[in-house]
């Protein structure tokens, strides 16, 4: 992000972002454009790029000041649950959920989950990357990839089978018990 932005009135950024969230709430990133923020901003084109690089900076604004970050928030419960998986597995699923079912956030979270690609994946750990540079080791870390690429596609399959609330914990539930029951040994549909 660029100094410029920050260098606005509490007003005029609050009425940018208000501008772009409108434009993620609405539309995928891929079908995004710089031309409906600017026009809803009421700002000229080359303001927006005197403020962000490009288009998935801002959008990276949008989720990191919109939605929760899972993984901060599976983290934080895992050190609250010291290091219990399975407990912090359990809360995590109650409390994404109301975050991803909430109306006012749903669309950003489905057009995430549904639209996200290798390409934004790479340019949002390069954007992370500038923010903080702390991460997890080894057994642990794989620990976390195997369940956070689970969690992924449960809320994933959330949006796209359009699923309501009661179903998604139902099938994290589930997920969860194969997770630590094993699938043989674990609940069943």
């Amino acid at each position: 992000m660029k100094d410029t932005f920050f260098n606005l009135s509490e007003e005029k950024k609050q009425s940018i972002l208000n501008a772009i969230r409108e434009e993620f709430l609405q539309k995928p990133f891929n079908k995004a454009r710089i031309a409906n923020i600017i026009q809803k901003a009421n700002i000229p084109r080359g303001s927006f790029y005197q403020y962000f690089e490009n288009l998935e900076e801002a959008y990276f604004l949008i989720l990191e000041k919109y939605i929760v970050d899972s993984h901060k928030l599976f983290s934080s419960l895992l050190k609250k649950n010291n290091y219990d998986h399975e407990k912090a597995l359990q809360q995590f699923g109650r409390e994404i959920s109301e975050e991803i079912f909430n109306p006012e956030n749903y669309n950003l979270y489905k057009y995430k989950y549904l639209y996200w690609t290798e390409h934004l994946e790479r340019e949002y750990t390069k954007y992370k990357t500038k923010e903080m540079t702390k991460s997890l080791k080894s057994t642990r870390e794989e620990k976390i990839m195997f369940i956070k690429a689970i969690v992924h596609d449960l809320v994933r399959r959330a949006f796209s089978e359009n699923w309501d609330k009661d179903t998604f914990i139902e099938k994290y539930d589930i997920q969860c018990s194969w997770i630590f029951g094993g699938i043989k040994n674990g609940r069943t549909i």
